[in-house]
């Protein structure tokens, strides 16, 4: 079919957006995203600049007269291949086995992108209701475009429903529809203690060691329970559901409580900057720094919750050397009534496509640019779904879309715009 093939040439572009990959990949998968919607029928496409990152592109189909306007998002960037040893064939060379497409993007996101370009072919462009097109080009590395929302013009954002197409079904063949997401907000933290290396044999046990105070810092985050333990930070209620661990494994962070998940802040330290291993000296490091991701309940203020979180670190004299942090990302989480009118024409739309019931579900992950629709002047009812799964491999090796469910989405997707109509 010919949207596979479109699919597969987006997939075959590594349009990486991380510090230290060519940009030059990055901005042809604009262009072709562009090209796309142009042969899709889209008639008004542009690129928009965006500081300090690559274009989004925007495409409109006027709304008919009384209609409302969905706003259909997607990201074109995509997650580095990581090792390539794991993988079975090449990340950037799309390849087809069984009922699956393989390749880095194929699932997230170029897939939920390639489904709306399914929804709009399949209206032959012109569909009962008008459509806003938005693809943004650095999702992956911490969304420009959500800190950035002032530089897309208010006629881009104005829309009575957003389908933010960034998620998926919690297994093949279960459609899902998304409800909620977490915030997030982040910070890089650092401890000096000396101002340079010094030896561990002549001065150990006097120098203090700053990768040491740092651990001390981190492990002021959490309290004997492993429960996040930083004031300000709030856990809201919502219904169950349960992660999947390895068997024998018992997560830390309480969990019996399975609001942990989706409902409660969830602090990871993404990174650590210490001496690696393979280039161990005999020294006392003179300084140590880490960064720190908090997943929000998605009714906190993220700028609140970061102020909290600095607040608790700069408290924090390890040793007595001072702690310097510094602000990251921070974005909104996401609620949306299950009995809205547009949850419940894409919960019938899902299950008409899927020809079984739709789950509702809440997500424990975070999407910058759906949580900054909800700044808007008039927010819209912002749906959760899409073409991948949860065992579609996403920022792993072998990452893989299911065929099946890439045309059922496309089903779902042109059935809601009738229904929103």
């Amino acid at each position: 079919m010919d949207l596979v093939d479109d699919l597969a040439r987006l997939v075959a572009i590594p349009s990486v957006a991380f510090p230290g990959f060519p940009p030059e990949p990055v901005h042809h998968a604009a262009e072709l995203t562009a090209d796309l919607l142009r042969t899709s029928g889209v008639p008004h496409v542009e690129l928009l600049p965006i500081p300090g990152q690559p274009p989004t592109v925007v495409g409109r189909i006027p709304p008919p007269r009384g209609a409302p306007t969905v706003l259909l998002y997607a990201h074109y960037d995509v997650q580095p291949p990581g090792d390539l040893t794991a993988w079975t064939s090449p990340p950037f060379e799309p390849t087809r086995r069984e009922n699956a497409l393989h390749g880095r993007g194929t699932a997230d996101d170029k897939g939920n992108l390639a489904m709306h370009l399914g929804a709009i072919r399949a209206w032959s462009g012109r569909p009962p209701v008008g459509v806003t097109v938005l693809v943004e080009g650095q999702e992956e590395y911490g969304s420009g475009l959500a800190a950035a929302l002032d530089a897309v013009p208010a006629e881009f954002l104005d829309a009575d429903v957003a389908v933010i197409a960034d998620t998926g079904n919690v297994r093949p063949g279960v459609p899902t529809l998304g409800l909620s997401l977490r915030g997030l907000a982040e910070v890089d933290v650092e401890v000096r203690t000396m101002e340079r290396p010094v030896h561990s044999g002549g001065f150990g046990g006097l120098a203090p060691d700053a990768l040491l105070a740092l651990v001390r810092v981190l492990d002021g985050l959490l309290d004997e329970r492993g429960a996040v333990a930083v004031p300000g930070l709030i856990t809201e209620d919502w219904p169950d559901r349960t992660p999947i661990v390895v068997p024998g494994v018992r997560a830390p962070q309480l969990s019996d409580d399975p609001r942990r998940l989706y409902a409660a802040p969830a602090l990871t330290v993404v990174g650590l900057d210490a001496t690696p291993v393979r280039d161990a000296m005999n020294v006392v490091p003179p300084l140590a720094r880490a960064r720190i991701s908090v997943r929000l309940a998605p009714g906190q203020d993220p700028v609140a919750a970061q102020d909290a979180l600095v607040t608790h670190l700069e408290r924090q004299r390890p040793f007595g050397a001072p702690v310097t942090v510094t602000r990251r990302a921070v974005s909104g989480g996401v609620r949306t009534a299950a009995n809205g009118p547009a949850a419940r024409a894409a919960t019938a739309a899902l299950s008409d496509a899927w020809a079984r019931p739709t789950i509702l579900a809440a997500d424990g992950g975070s999407v910058p640019f759906a949580g900054a629709l909800q700044r808007v002047p008039h927010p819209p009812e912002v749906l959760l779904f899409g073409v991948q799964d949860a065992e579609s491999g996403l920022h792993g090796p072998d990452e893989r879309v299911l065929l099946d469910e890439l045309v059922r989405g496309v089903t779902a997707e042109a059935d809601l715009l009738r229904r929103l109509a």
